[in-house]
């Protein structure tokens, strides 16, 4: 079987379109990491697939252009998939656009398949030339190679290939030849962004299955997951599906942890623009939950030794930032937004928060993100849950991340599962499914459930990309059997 990931219409802008105000390529690096970070979750492709316009306006080749897409090659850089970026016909010529992407080959030859690339002509100009280099190149990946085809190409403006070729003789020509070779698939960028309940457009013309994905940054900002696999007959079949970036309809979806500019771990969020993106992606609420210990600690003194938690909250190295933290929220946070602490423990089991934030917290988070050095993972394993009790006694509502600090301590976290379940339990604690860094463990979120424990989704988001970023949550509990009302599942945090 080959799983192809394809992004389409990234249309890379320096700022929001006027003419197509729904179009956000001013976020695309930014939604390329949201999706890159699904299909590491979800499992990665065979091969990703970036075609369609990279960058807008049309013809852009400036500094500018060439930033925003060296921008992007360097995200796809890190990707461990074989990546082909197609050049669009609105964007710089090619010698220009492969000066900073990396050439097209004739073909990729994965899984059983060879994936023919070729460029659709600057201003959509078909020519009998453009027909013969591309009839050219498919002979050659036909050449002594009896698995499938694929074809790929950045789309023909409004009109799909199968179309086209309806109306340009050098597209039929294209297209009658993809057919002769045996190509089972055609794949291009849509046009135009079809309706959100629809699926990949598909276009079957003679043997080649045609599908047209839409544009990556026009909601509900979609790539597509297309699976490939011989029938048992001497052929193949395809299937393909949509992976949404908008959270789902029918449901209040909360981020109930987020991080602010004053995390010295943050990277680029900021409360203005989540706003923004909570309408972008069908976010009801977030909730803004500061690691406590770093309004009370400089970064050299948070990160140095941790004082924090051998000290606590009346260390001598003790600063207060707290105060910063609540203007910048007063002046910034819209009534969506929530206040809260993802709350540090130290040591003696208590807890290293302002205690003049204490009153005007909305939403309790609590964490363990260090233990003692200790001499066996049976004393690291005691002091884990008298921490995680201590939070309970101290009346916080979630646990972050639950598991995550004994993999870092290399506890083993199985045999704990029932203990710690159970002080959830006695607490009223839920337990934060969270995909920051690590992805959570099925089996503990399976057993909570059984266990009757609330749940709570929280993105952890220190970069804007994975602010709402829910999916792996739903997907993991879907995946678990879950199918009742998500009401009875999740905490929420009340409204005000």
């Amino acid at each position: 079987m080959l799983k192809l990931g394809v992004i389409a219409g990234l249309r890379a802008a320096s700022g929001r379109s006027f003419r197509r105000p729904e179009r956000r390529g001013e976020y695309a690096a930014l939604f390329v990491k949201r999706a890159l970070r699904w299909m590491e979750i979800s499992g990665w492709p065979d091969a990703l697939l970036v075609i369609g316009n990279c960058l807008e306006p049309a013809g852009a080749a400036d500094q500018a252009a060439f930033g925003r897409l060296k921008e992007l090659t360097g995200l796809l850089s890190a990707v461990p998939v074989p990546v082909m970026m197609l050049r669009g016909e609105g964007d710089m010529e090619s010698s220009m656009f492969y000066g900073a992407v990396p050439q097209l080959p004739d073909f990729l030859e994965i899984g059983g398949a060879r994936i023919v690339p070729f460029e659709t002509p600057g201003g959509g100009a078909w020519s009998s030339e453009t027909a013969r280099v591309v009839r050219a190149r498919f002979d050659r990946a036909r050449d002594g190679f009896s698995g499938a085809l694929i074809g790929v190409h950045s789309g023909s403006g409004k009109m799909p290939l199968p179309e086209l070729a309806l109306h340009n003789s050098a597209a039929a020509e294209i297209f009658r030849k993809m057919e002769r070779c045996g190509c089972v698939l055609s794949i291009e960028a849509a046009g135009e962004a079809p309706p959100p309940e629809m699926a990949p457009e598909r276009n079957e013309t003679g043997g080649v299955e045609c599908l047209s994905i839409p544009s990556l940054v026009e909601t509900p900002f979609c790539f597509a997951e297309i699976t490939l696999e011989a029938d048992g007959k001497g052929g193949w079949k395809t299937s393909s599906r949509l992976r949404e970036l908008r959270l789902p309809d029918g449901f209040s979806w909360q981020d109930n942890h987020t991080h602010s500019p004053f995390a010295y771990c943050c990277e680029n969020m900021d409360l203005r623009r989540e706003a923004e993106w909570m309408e972008l992606f069908g976010l009801s609420s977030a909730t803004v939950t500061e690691h406590s210990a770093h309004l009370l600690f400089d970064r050299d003194a948070y990160w140095g030794g941790h004082c924090w938690f051998y000290e606590g909250a009346e260390s001598n190295r003790r600063i207060d930032r707290s105060q910063a933290f609540r203007e910048y929220f007063r002046e910034n946070a819209t009534e969506r937004f929530r206040f809260g602490l993802e709350m540090d423990i130290d040591c003696r089991g208590r807890l290293v928060i302002p205690e003049s934030l204490r009153p005007e917290l909305e939403f309790k988070l609590g964490a363990t993100h260090f233990l003692t050095e200790h001499h066996s993972a049976e004393e690291g394993a005691r002091e884990f849950l008298f921490l995680v009790e201590s939070l309970g006694r101290a009346g916080v509502k979630v646990l972050a991340h639950p598991l995550r600090i004994l993999k870092v301590f290399q506890i083993p976290a199985e045999p704990l599962y029932d203990r710690l379940i159970e002080i959830m339990r006695r607490y009223g604690m839920a337990a934060e499914v969270n995909f920051h860094q690590n992805s959570a463990d099925p089996e503990f979120t399976r057993r909570c459930m059984t266990a009757g424990l609330r749940l709570s989704f929280g993105t952890d988001s220190h970069n804007l990309a994975f602010f709402g970023f829910l999916q792996p949550q739903i997907e993991l509990i879907q995946s678990l059997g879950f199918n009742g009302a998500w009401e009875d599942l999740l905490y929420t945090v009340p409204e005000r």
